[in-house]
């Protein structure tokens, strides 16, 4: 889901794999006014919502691997619409510039990190850096989740990390060896299904 669920609304972000599922159906095939049969949200461990005084009053680490990056916007924009102003980061792992998910909001979000509900975005480019970006190509390594580029006090944040499973693994290990403890660390993950996969 895209948005914050609402009674008469639903908007959901489709990143198009073309050997995909679903993802082709949803893009090429659905029509306006088709009906689908939806369940869920299944859980509820992957929920952040402002103010949420079981999370505590640490600062929110948001942590996406390419489209992993809807369900964290969806919290941000919670956060907006509640005028929440927990200090929250967001760091986004993706291939290259053509990759990135709702960009002009991402940069309106952080254009002005002095305003109450801004969040600051780091952008992590694995394959294709665009001009004049500080950080080389690579994948997400300990130096993107530690100071300077992420939080100070590692123990106080909560982590929300959301992509690919391998990518969940890979941060999750990365989290755990600057020191944050399992409990800080809430995942979501998604990857293919099937035997030929």
């Amino acid at each position: 889901m895209a948005e914050p669920a609402t009674p008469n609304r639903v908007t959901v972000t489709v990143d198009l794999l073309p050997h995909g599922e679903v993802s082709p159906y949803l893009v090429g095939i659905m029509q306006i006014g088709d009906e689908l049969d939806v369940r869920g949200p299944i859980g509820g461990w992957f929920v952040w919502e402002p103010g949420d005084p079981s999370i505590g009053d640490g600062p929110v680490l948001l942590i996406a691997g390419g489209s992993g990056v809807v369900p964290l916007v969806t919290m941000l924009r919670a956060r907006k619409r509640a005028g929440d102003s927990t200090p929250t980061m967001l760091v986004y792992s993706l291939r290259g510039p053509r990759d990135l998910m709702y960009g002009p909001e991402l940069e309106e979000m952080s254009a002005d990190l002095s305003a109450p509900v801004s969040a600051e975005v780091r952008l992590v480019y694995t394959r294709k850096v665009p001009d004049g970006h500080p950080r080389p190509a690579s994948h997400l390594a300990v130096e993107d989740i530690q100071p300077p580029f992420a939080w100070p006090k590692p123990l106080a944040a909560r982590v929300y990390v959301c992509g690919p499973s391998g990518f969940v693994d890979h941060t999750t290990g990365l989290l755990r060896q600057v020191g944050y403890p399992d409990d800080r660390i809430r995942t979501e993950r998604f990857g293919p299904t099937g035997v030929d996969q």
